[in-house]
């Protein structure tokens, strides 16, 4: 639970740089990540939308994580001036 301006504002930084972070994912990355966290979908059903095997399908994934994972090693940046913004809901 968010208690004060502060954890508030953290938030939506950190929701911002998600968003920023996604939006930068290889193509192929994105869409699985999409459709895998956000749709829901298993490895599998992912796999036969995309015409890949489960194995390849979860490399994509990994490799996703991994890039996410890497915009988060670094400083906050603030999106506030950006025109690109997007924020996740």
């Amino acid at each position: 639970m968010l208690d004060t301006p502060e954890d508030k504002r953290l938030s939506v930084e950190i929701r911002q740089r998600l968003t920023q972070a996604i939006l930068h994912l290889p193509d192929r990355e994105r869409l699985v990540f999409t459709l895998y966290y956000y749709e829901e979908l298993t490895k599998g059903e992912v796999g036969l939308l995309l015409g890949e095997t489960e194995p390849s399908v979860s490399a994509l994934y990994a490799s996703a994580l991994s890039h996410l994972d890497a915009c988060f090693a670094g400083p906050m940046v603030d999106f506030s001036e950006s025109s690109e913004f997007y924020l996740l809901s």
